[in-house]
């Protein structure tokens, strides 16, 4: 099989929901002929494995795979697969540890598994290696690799593997002279990028030179260094020119001092959402203070953003200098009282500030900086410690301060997916009265309940459209921050008062909408309090209220578009309305359907307006046989309604009602006694008339 692939350029694997291996090398091995132990593919350049859940490993044996010319390899979904290519013994090993692997992500911490890519393994070229959703990796190195295997490795994207704990082993690192992107998001088990090995605890250890040129950490819980802490040899990041870091609530720092001192590229620094950074940069045990200052000579865009435990850029007594900082940025680094201090005032003074400023400089120039925006910072006292050089900031064109209320007088406001997941947590909106939410096309998407919950704290009317949501609030009231966050929300008292003023609810071109209510939803104790409801073109929907839960608060009911609707809800539910429009609705067969409740008569003791329009498969109200009661209806309009004959089938009995409309702008209406006759009556005319235009 493997010579019959040797002129392949490219391998494109996916959704091969029982695929164990890709090649089956047995066939091969059972050949005397056989006389060599290498499989090779010259001519791969591109090689994608995706969604194969049950795949352990490219293939077995007792060969080497060799791809001289691989320069792109993607794995993805691939959930029991541990290692690229594993030997008899490894397999029997493999086998063995994942019998005990009950559930992707429970591997017994203790066993000694394979590596994914091992000596066995010979890609000379590869440039882009992409690895996502492989919740069996738990190293991606041997210690020991073939010569020049990986050294032209340009980038490394890691994704959702949640049992990884760190990207590279020390002993590798002088082999990506290469590299110049990681990228590494949602590692739940990561805790480095870097594994300190000791090959030999006699000999000096040397120092780490790592030319990668832009980081990304996104969304790892239990980052808390970039080398493990067993290690004493420098990180050194010469050529690092951009690091973009977001929720890594482990890491309570970012760079060492030393490490600092070699980062005389870096151009861009993004920190957001890490709980626990109180300093950028720290002095480890056994560092020494080597200089007063440090220069970073090419640094143009600073970001220190959500940052609770931050006080200081560093809180020892080294000083900075940022003599190209363009942009600067802190917002909702609540510890912070001081942005800027003069290192040079102090010394001369001869004493230690009772305010530590977040960024200690030589001196306070800035000379390039252009845009400046200091945002949501509460405790704040001092934009700068002490009197500015003439000279200071000579090129600010933008100075920004913003305070914790975003427009707080707000009262109408349209939002986006993308305005929704783009706006810092701190922005609340306190008289915000009406919200449009939209956009949120990607089936995939979760209705936001967690922003509704927490920002909008006196919301009067809500309009969700032109979205793919299939439920709205669908968390269950009892535990719904288990399904999505809420702001440690555990019970229904607290969300429904976080929504308590929230009367009006729009449901706008919601394509994919399953449903409105559901038992023990959040979504059924909101419906409780709204008293107006719209739904328009939610076309997946055949009943909006199946519950006999009793909505005491909704007064108005307008439905219109809706193709799949089959009824409106039960008895129970829509008996305190004192307005219904229904229109356009092709599948309706009644409005209302029974509850199982089994009354004699049904009262909707507050209905007043009745608007029936366009429902060509309607053929009443309601077919159940009970008496209705209406003595609040004073106006019914039914208009295209060709198989309604009847309004109801049990005693009916309408004390203000005198006349049925056929249309909106119909003022003489007709009568003929009651409202069954009237209704009968026009329906015949009206398809007799249909008929004979015929």
């Amino acid at each position: 099989m493997a010579k019959a692939l040797r002129n392949i350029k490219e391998i494109e694997i996916a959704t091969c929901k029982l695929m164990e291996e890709i090649m089956d090398m047995q066939e091969e091995e059972s050949k005397k002929a056989t006389t060599t132990n290498v499989v090779e593919f010259p001519l791969l350049t591109s090689l994608s494995l995706e969604e194969l859940p049950n795949l352990r490993t490219f293939f077995s044996g007792k060969y080497c795979v060799r791809c001289p010319s691989l320069t792109k390899l993607r794995i993805s979904g691939c959930s029991k697969m541990m290692t690229f290519f594993s030997s008899e013994e490894q397999q029997q090993s493999m086998t063995a540890n994942t019998n005990l692997q009950q559930t992707c992500g429970l591997i017994n911490s203790s066993l000694s598994l394979p590596a994914f890519f091992n000596q066995n393994v010979f890609f000379p070229s590869l440039e882009e290696l992409t690895l996502l959703s492989l919740c069996g990796l738990r190293r991606i190195w041997n210690n020991d690799l073939p010569k020049e295997s990986f050294s032209k490795l340009a980038s490394i994207t890691v994704r959702d593997c949640e049992n990884l704990s760190h990207i590279f082993p020390s002993t590798l690192i002088e082999r990506f002279k290469s590299l110049k992107l990681i990228e590494v998001f949602k590692c739940a088990s990561l805790e480095a990028l870097v594994e300190h090995v000791v090959v030999d605890p006699k000999r000096r250890q040397k120092g780490l030179v790592l030319l990668v040129k832009e980081v990304k950490l996104w969304h790892l819980p239990r980052l808390n260094k970039l080398v493990t802490s067993s290690t004493k040899a420098m990180l050194s990041l010469p050529s690092l020119t951009n690091v973009s870091l977001h929720t890594c609530h482990g890491l309570r720092y970012l760079f060492t001092n030393d490490t600092t001192r070699t980062l005389e590229k870096l151009e861009m620094l993004d920190l957001s959402g890490c709980d626990n950074m109180q300093e950028v940069v720290a002095m480890e045990e056994g560092e020494e203070q080597k200089s007063k200052v440090v220069k970073f000579s090419h640094l143009r865009t600073l970001k220190l953003r959500c940052l609770k435990s931050l006080i200081s850029f560093n809180s020892g007594s080294c000083a900075y200098e940022f003599p190209s900082l363009k942009e600067f940025t802190i917002e909702g680094c609540e510890t912070v009282e001081v942005i800027v201090g003069d290192a040079r005032c102090k010394r001369l003074k001869d004493r230690v500030p009772t305010q530590q400023p977040l960024l200690l400089v030589e001196k306070v120039e800035f000379p390039n900086m252009e845009s400046m925006t200091i945002s949501h910072m509460n405790n704040v006292e001092k934009i700068w410690l002490d009197e500015l050089a003439s000279n200071a900031f000579s090129k600010l064109k933008t100075l920004t301060v913003e305070f914790p209320q975003v427009i707080p007088h707000l009262e109408l406001l349209t939002l986006t997916k993308e305005d929704v997941v783009m706006m810092p947590q701190y922005y609340t909106f306190d008289y915000l009265r009406k919200l449009d939410l939209a956009c949120y096309h990607d089936e995939n998407d979760a209705f936001p309940s967690n922003f509704l919950l927490q920002r909008l704290p006196n919301l009067k009317e809500l309009v969700v459209g032109c979205s793919s949501f299939e439920e709205i609030f669908p968390e269950d009231v009892l535990g719904h921050g288990e399904v999505t966050s809420c702001g440690g929300l555990t019970n229904m008292e607290k969300p429904l008062k976080a929504l308590r003023y929230l009367k009006q609810l729009n449901l706008n071109k919601l394509s994919n909408l399953r449903r409105v209510w559901k038992h023990g939803s959040l979504m059924a104790e909101i419906l409780k309090q709204i008293e107006v409801m719209h739904v328009h073109e939610c076309h997946s929907l055949s009943i909006i209220f199946p519950s006999p839960c009793s909505f005491r608060s909704l007064r108005h009911l307008h439905v219109e578009d809706c193709a799949g609707l089959v009824h409106t809800g039960t008895v129970t539910s829509l008996v305190h309305l004192t307005e219904l429009i229904l229109r356009n609705c092709g599948a309706m067969e009644d409005v209302i359907t029974n509850d199982g409740i089994g009354v004699e008569e049904i009262s909707f003791y507050k209905l007043q307006n009745l608007t029936l329009d366009d429902l060509p498969s309607l053929e009443s109200f309601s077919l159940m046989d009970c008496a209705f009661r209406f003595p609040s209806l004073e106006w019914i309009v039914v208009k295209q309604c060709p198989k309604m004959y009847i309004f109801c089938k049990g005693a009916l009995r309408t004390q203000k009602l005198g006349k049925v409309l056929l249309s909106d702008e119909d003022d003489e209406g007709r009568w003929e006694g009651d409202l069954n006759t009237t209704i009968q009556t026009i329906c015949t005319e009206s398809n007799k008339s249909v008929a004979g235009n015929q």
